[in-house]
């Protein structure tokens, strides 16, 4: 709500939908890797994409700054 404002909702049904786009391809995608080679290899993908996600939080999003401009007291 801090972030977004009057479009928080908007923001987290989106943040949503990506997680569960996510969590529907998943199964498949590590599925696919354990037929073609070894159980490590998903492991190995799932754990490099967790340590590109801590690298952008980590030092490409400001969690200060706010996606929508701030609206005028009173409106």
């Amino acid at each position: 709500m801090d972030v977004a404002s009057l479009w928080s909702g908007t923001v987290s049904a989106i943040m949503n939908m990506a997680g569960a786009v996510g969590a529907s391809i998943s199964p498949l995608v590590f599925a696919t890797l354990v037929e073609r080679g070894s159980w490590i290899t998903p492991f190995v993908v799932t754990a490099g994409v967790l340590f590109i996600g801590a690298l952008i939080w980590s030092f490409l999003i400001d969690a200060e700054k706010r996606l929508i401009p701030a609206l005028p007291r009173g409106s």
